[in-house]
């Protein structure tokens, strides 16, 4: 909220009207959450440092599992071990306010250990919704769905007898 109403302020000032401040900030936000898969999809961790904020809250996490950009890389990097080349496109990217929401499809092949599992060398293409909060020009916050259970399907981790 402090960051819209910096912007507005700002705008004001400038002689810009505030709508277009407005649209500013969300597309400064959906870009910022497009960096954010960019850094994903090239397995740069590290990169996160500068897109998301060190006290970042995911909302669907476990309840056990603490909250900070250390514990959101922390719980990314088993993921990124389990497909080589798991890929994420986001379509559409829709910002409003200081709200991003995403719908991603998620493939990769399933070359690596998962939780607990030996890889199967099957592929696998599933769903997910993300909703990101920016704040001072960084996640903040993130609810998200995804098809997980579809992905262990379609590797042959459940369902198969």
């Amino acid at each position: 909220m402090k960051a819209v109403l910096r912007g507005a302020l700002l705008a004001l000032l400038a002689g810009v009207p505030v709508a277009t401040a407005a649209i500013a900030d969300e597309a400064a936000n959906a870009a910022l959450v497009r960096k954010f898969y960019q850094a994903i999809n090239a397995r740069s961790l590290d990169q996160l440092d500068a897109i998301v904020a060190a006290d970042f809250l995911d909302h669907m996490a476990d309840p056990q599992q603490p909250h900070g950009i250390e514990a959101l890389k922390q719980s990314l990097g088993p993921f990124l071990a389990a497909s080589s080349d798991l890929k994420f496109v986001n379509d559409p990217v829709i910002a409003k306010g200081d709200y991003v929401t995403v719908v991603d499809t998620i493939t990769g092949t399933n070359d690596g250990e998962i939780m607990g599992m030996q890889p199967t060398k099957k592929p696998f293409e599933f769903n997910a919704i993300d909703i990101w909060r920016v704040t001072d020009g960084k996640l903040a916050e993130a609810w998200h769905v995804e098809q997980l259970l579809q992905m262990m399907m379609q590797i042959g981790a459940i369902g198969q007898k």
